[in-house]
């Protein structure tokens, strides 16, 4: 971890959750001059609203990641398992107990020591097994899950 927020929001619903995090860590990492960048979201429908932007209701914070990802060097925004993702929920849900709605975004510059431990569970290769159907896993394969890549790669026949 370089480094992480944590921020109190008011959001719609999920999706507007998961565009707001989004809009912060692209801002964080534009802030701190972090690029080459990857991202990984387990939202399909944010990666998806990203390259279509099929909702109106988003318009606004969409053009304003999509401005700050071309600020960045245009890095790609991939799917990635929530599994795989713990550190940003960990922060979410840090960032939910927060007392009061703030517009002040807490950085951290080290991780807590909960997350120390879901570094150190991802560094020993920890790993939990998902099924998905062969129509997920394609699809997922085109937003770019890398853990699906590497399934439909190392396999002979695609997975059930």
């Amino acid at each position: 971890m370089i480094v992480g927020f944590t921020n109190k929001i008011k959001a719609y619903n999920s999706t507007h959750a998961e565009l707001q995090a989004l809009h912060g860590c692209l801002k964080l990492a534009h802030d701190k001059g972090l690029a080459p960048l990857e991202n990984d979201s387990d939202s399909t429908d944010i990666i998806q609203l990203l390259q279509h932007n099929i909702s109106p209701a988003y318009t606004n914070i969409i053009l304003k990641c999509r401005y700050l990802l071309k600020k960045l060097g245009n890095p790609v925004v991939r799917h990635n398992f929530r599994e795989d993702n713990k550190v940003a929920h960990f922060l979410c849900k840090l960032g939910s107990k927060q007392q009061h709605l703030s517009s002040t975004t807490t950085i951290l510059h080290s991780p807590p020591d909960t997350v120390k431990r879901v570094i150190q569970n991802d560094k020993n290769e920890a790993s939990i097994t998902r099924l998905v159907s062969s129509s997920i896993c394609n699809t997922l394969a085109v937003l770019g899950n890398l853990s699906i890549i590497r399934t439909i790669t190392n396999s002979d026949v695609m997975p059930p």
